[in-house]
């Protein structure tokens, strides 16, 4: 896979994830401008220390996909 495919994919995957926050955010009342940097300084660890996010429930991701997981 070329290296411009995966910066593509990611950035789309980022947009999305944007979306589905900012989409939440709004209807929680959130009335901000600039979603990445709220979620860049304010949600940051947060996000960061969400379980979910775990190396290891990644890699569990991963696998249950059928990709390696990095060493």
């Amino acid at each position: 896979m070329h290296e411009g495919t995966i910066s593509r994919r990611t950035d789309h995957l980022r947009d999305q994830c944007l979306e589905h926050i900012a989409k939440h955010l709004t209807d929680a009342g959130w009335t901000g401008e600039d979603l990445f940097e709220l979620i860049r300084t304010e949600m940051i660890g947060l996000l960061l220390d969400d379980p979910k996010l775990s190396i290891d429930v990644l890699a569990n991701i991963l696998t249950k996909k059928g990709k390696a997981v990095p060493a």
